[in-house]
């Protein structure tokens, strides 16, 4: 009976970690050679300014790094705000709730549009 309830343990361990590993792996990079033109300069653009900013710092001298979580067009094609060089980049902390980054860029001009952080 024992060495069932061990076994057990170990399989509801083993569970864990590989729930944990899927999880983990949709917060990874996508590799920038499946990204579109676009995309690619979006991400450039953003992770520049990323950088520079208060809050990076911060979280970097904590030990913890900033994640692409995702690249979408600011506005939906139908809206009457849509313009295709407007692109919106998300970047998350792995294992911080509430620190979020998204920054918004003109891919044409190559400029800043918008930093929003998310709020603690």
């Amino acid at each position: 009976m024992r060495s069932k309830l061990v076994l057990f343990i170990i399989l509801i361990i083993l569970a864990a970690g590989t729930a944990y590993f899927w999880y983990r792996q949709g917060f990874e990079e996508p590799v920038k050679e499946k990204l579109t033109a676009e995309k690619r300069l979006a991400l450039e653009i953003a992770q520049n300014h990323l950088q520079a900013l208060e809050k990076y710092r911060y979280w970097t001298k904590q030990g913890f790094e900033y994640a692409l979580f995702d690249i979408y067009p600011s506005f939906p094609p139908d809206s009457p705000n849509y313009r295709p060089e407007l692109w919106t980049v998300y970047f998350v902390l792995h294992d911080v709730t509430d620190q979020g980054i998204r920054i918004t860029v003109d891919i044409n001009k190559k400029i800043i549009i918008t930093v929003d952080e998310d709020a603690a």
